[in-house]
């Protein structure tokens, strides 16, 4: 999804980056976060 949308900004002329922001533990697993964009 992010994906898209860094693409779709692209088109629209905008410098983009994907940031990974690491993981969030909830209850004793540890799930990755998506990336967030900065543009």
């Amino acid at each position: 999804m992010m994906e898209h949308t860094k693409t779709e900004m692209e088109k629209l002329g905008c410098d983009v980056k994907l940031m990974d922001i690491g993981t969030q533990d909830i209850g004793g697993e540890s799930l990755p976060l998506p990336p967030i964009i900065l543009g």
